[in-house]
């Protein structure tokens, strides 16, 4: 049985130091990510139930990696509606075990800064919804 090392988290897993950006929220938006303010009471018991399961993670031998689903389909050119007979909350969790791949083979687009790390893409590829599966392929600017 496979056990992932690397799981990918759609949640803020730090809750910063009290503001509405963390330092790695700024270098995403950068980036061209459109994401919450943790000012918001919502995105600031998101981050605190984040927190919490990457806690758990790591207690399990795990590695939680944290995304933004939005910003990582729009990197890889997935629509950002899910198809038909997928849920918004399925579809988010697919986009957040596609972080966790990236990471697992060392080509995640990473908004980085001392007090947390956002998984936006996977370096060089792009990725498409064929039938039940995703498709991945490398983007020829790479090749």
């Amino acid at each position: 049985m496979y056990r992932a090392v690397y799981v990918g988290v759609d949640a803020p897993l730090t809750t910063g130091e009290g503001g509405a950006w963390r330092e790695c929220d700024r270098e995403a938006a950068g980036m061209g990510a459109r994401l919450l303010p943790l000012t918001l009471h919502g995105m600031r018991a998101l981050a605190r139930v984040g927190s919490s399961i990457a806690a758990l993670l790591i207690e399990a031998g795990r590695v939680p990696v944290e995304t933004h689903p939005w910003s990582l389909r729009e990197r890889l050119g997935l629509p950002h509606d899910p198809p038909l007979g997928v849920g918004s909350h399925e579809w988010d969790a697919i986009a957040a075990a596609l972080a966790a791949l990236a990471v697992a083979l060392g080509r995640p687009v990473v908004a980085a800064s001392w007090d947390c790390a956002l998984v936006l893409g996977l370096e060089c590829s792009r990725a498409r919804w064929l039938s039940g599966r995703i498709e991945l392929t490398s983007s020829p600017a790479c090749r």
